[in-house]
Parts: structure tokens; sequence; C-alpha cells
């Protein structure tokens, strides 16, 4: 039951992961609005990531693998990370996802993108004190996010659950 309303706020979590098409502009200020921008050598990244906002997860992944494929720079790189994590989330593969997550992490830890990311998929998997680290991580980083603002509400209510059936448990 507890893994089932985690799984149910790491769906409710999918809905507001954030697919960055790689927008160097937006990455330099992180609460300017993304647009879809391409640069030198980063179709696939950008095709990836614009499937993936259509819903087209399978196809987003695949085509954000290809960009992987190419010559990227560490912000690329972790760019196409995260847009795999939440991809592979939304296919609810949650371990791959959260390979792909900490990987991005790894090259860019102010990416508050990846946290909410890595936050979502931990979620998927009922890590409810995981997915609140990441999405406070998240927040330290980018405190105005509406989006890690949500996070954070979905997961508290989650953690609420969690902490009252754990209740319910214990004095029965």
């Amino acid at each position: 039951m507890a893994t089932e309303r985690s799984n149910k706020a790491g769906v409710a979590l999918a809905g507001i992961f954030l697919l960055l098409p790689c927008n160097r502009a937006a990455h330099a200020e992180s609460n300017a609005a993304v647009s879809s921008t391409t640069l030198r050598n980063d179709s696939y990244l950008n095709a990836g990531a614009h499937a993936m906002m259509r819903n087209q997860f399978e196809l987003g992944v695949q085509l954000t693998h290809l960009a992987l494929e190419q010559t990227l720079d560490n912000y690329e790189r972790a760019t196409a990370l995260s847009n795999l994590c939440a991809g592979y989330a939304q296919l609810k593969k949650f371990a791959t996802a959260l390979a792909f997550c900490n990987q991005s992490i790894i090259l860019d830890k102010d990416n508050w993108r990846a946290w909410l990311n890595r936050a979502a998929a931990h979620m998927g998997t009922g890590m409810v004190g995981e997915s609140m680290q990441d999405v406070t991580r998240g927040l330290a980083l980018n405190p105005e996010a509406p989006e890690l603002q949500l996070a954070f509400k979905i997961i508290s209510e989650a953690a609420q659950h969690k902490g009252d059936r754990h209740k319910s448990l214990v004095n029965s």
C-alpha cells in the first residue's frame, strides 16, 4: 500500500519532469524560459527533448542516446543524461532513470532540473526520503522554480502518508 502510494506520487511528479533542449542561454540564466535554439551538433539532443515534450518517450530516448554518441561538451552531456532520466522515468524504468540522473549530476551538480528529475525517479521507486533530499537540493539552487515547489508539495504529502501508515502499523 505504501509503495503503491509512493508510485502514485511518482506518477504525479512525472508530469513535471523537465526536458531540456540544449540551450546555453537558458543554462546561464536558470530562471529564463527555455527556448528551442539549436546549437552546433546537438540536433539529436534537441530532437529527443522535443519528442519527449510531445509524449513520444521511446523516440525521445532513442534520439537522446544518439546525441550521446556525438561529441558533446559537459553541459550538453549533462543535459542529455538528465533528459534520459526523465524519459526512462516516464517509461516507468525507474532504476535506469536513476542511473542517468546520477551521471548527469556528477557532471553538473548545479542543474536543478536534474535534481527534480531524480526526485521524481526516486518517488517512482518508493524512496520518499531520497526524493525529498533531491527536491530540497533543487530548491536550494532555484527556490523560485514552480516545478520544484510543486514537487516539494507532492513529496511532502507522500511523506506524511508514509508516516501515517508507519504509525498505524506500530500501534497495531
